[in-house]
């Protein structure tokens, strides 16, 4: 009876010691190395922050010191009361502020400091205007500071002056859309009154300046020396190369099939200096090239005293200005 028992706990031994081998095996290891077919985890990413945005070109600051500037110059032209001459020294004192923010690293770093000291002069003389009695019509002009632009930089008119019938065409329509910021209808309205000029069949271009300068004294007028052909004229003589003003008024030479073809136009208050009137200046531009531009802006300056002498760019070259359409 013995040799069962012994046979029986064999048994019962050995199931116990297959089950813990069993078990053993089963049992996941505690920690395996990397199989070298798997590829370590990349390290995480580092956050990307958000660039900020580009600032301006520096030369942004002194053109757009120089727009002030111009701006100040023209409205001091035709500033009549207190308000106005306000507006004059705010303009100054944007420009003064402007022309301080261009960097040393700016090519024109060292213009600009001279700019800031005609621009100051610019202001103090506003100021001056500011601290005088109200002056209107003449009285203002024979106490303005006097002015060290070159002659003609700006073209000056007497307001007290009343244009003959046969001296420039009738500008109250022009007048009215301009004072209600109608300026696209402005536009259309200026190309048409200088169509309407009365120079007759053959006349000398000259013949056409008492329009011009009439037309320019108001969008001078009632866009507080932000648009005007003599605000264009400024930006001109900085660059005498028609692409360099376009590209600081905003007009965009678009087609390569028709190079003078413009667009880009925008008829609203926050355009920049000079954006307007177009409506002209393409036509000129369109028919003649620099010449139509060197011609308009010329005829700013023109005296009747003087003997007109056209642009260099005119030499050889025909032009017309824009007719009134005669219906049959």
């Amino acid at each position: 009876m013995k040799l069962p028992i012994a046979i029986n706990s064999a048994i019962i031994a050995g199931t116990v010691l297959l089950y813990a081998c069993t078990v053993t095996q089963q049992a996941p290891p505690t920690s395996l190395p990397p199989s070298p077919l798997t590829p370590a985890a990349p390290p995480p990413s580092p956050v990307t922050l958000a660039s900020p945005p580009p600032t301006s070109p520096e030369t942004d600051f002194f053109q757009e010191a120089e727009n002030k500037a111009i701006s100040a110059k023209n409205i001091a032209q035709i500033a009549q009361t207190k308000e106005d001459w306000t507006l004059v020294a705010t303009r100054w004192q944007q420009a003064i502020d402007l022309i301080k923010a261009v960097p040393r690293s700016n090519p024109k770093y060292a213009l600009a400091q001279k700019q800031l000291a005609a621009y100051q002069t610019g202001l103090n003389n506003a100021e001056k205007q500011l601290k005088l009695p109200a002056l209107t019509g003449s009285k203002l002009a024979d106490n303005q500071a006097p002015s060290n632009e070159s002659p003609g930089q700006v073209y000056t008119i007497d307001t007290q002056a009343k244009p003959t019938p046969n001296d420039t065409p009738d500008l109250s329509k022009l007048r009215n859309l301009l004072l209600a910021k109608k300026w696209k209808e402005a536009d259309e309205e200026t190309f048409a009154a200088i169509a309407r000029h009365p120079c007759p069949t053959g006349e000398k271009p000259e013949c056409l300046a008492p329009t011009l300068r009439a037309i320019d004294q108001l969008w001078v007028q009632y866009s507080k020396g932000k648009f005007g052909l003599s605000v264009q004229k400024q930006l001109y003589e900085k660059t005498t190369l028609p692409d360099e003003l376009f590209k600081q008024i905003n007009w965009k030479l678009s087609d390569k099939q028709n190079p003078n073809a413009i667009s880009g136009i925008t008829y609203q208050t926050n355009a920049p200096a000079g954006h307007l009137p177009f409506k002209f200046l393409d036509y000129m531009w369109t028919n003649a090239g620099a010449c139509g531009l060197d011609i308009t802006y010329s005829l700013l300056d023109y005296s009747p005293e003087e003997n007109f002498i056209p642009p260099a760019s005119c030499s050889d070259k025909s032009f017309s200005f824009p007719k009134q359409q005669r219906s049959r």
